[in-house]
C-alpha cells in the first residue's frame, strides 16, 4: 500500500511533468490556433492550481503532525 507523502509526490511529479510539456508548447508556437492556445493555457493553468492545492495540503499536514 502506497503512503500519502509517497502519492502526493508522485501526483506532484505527473503534475509538474505536465505542465512542463504544455508549456513547451505554447513556447514554440505549436498551437494551431487561439482556440488551441486557450485550451492549452487552460491546462497549464488548472495544472498549476492543483499543484499550489497539494502543496498547501501537505504543509497543513505536516504542521498538524508537528504539533
Amino acid at each position: 500500500m502506497i503512503d500519502t507523502l509517497s502519492f502526493a509526490e508522485y501526483l506532484l511529479k505527473e503534475i509538474r511533468a505536465r505542465i512542463a510539456s504544455r508549456s513547451e508548447t505554447v513556447a514554440h508556437g505549436q498551437t494551431k490556433d487561439w482556440e488551441s492556445y486557450q485550451r492549452v493555457v487552460g491546462e497549464i493553468t488548472g495544472l498549476t492550481l492543483t499543484e499550489n492545492s497539494i502543496k498547501d495540503l501537505l504543509k497543513r499536514m505536516e504542521r498538524a503532525n508537528d504539533e
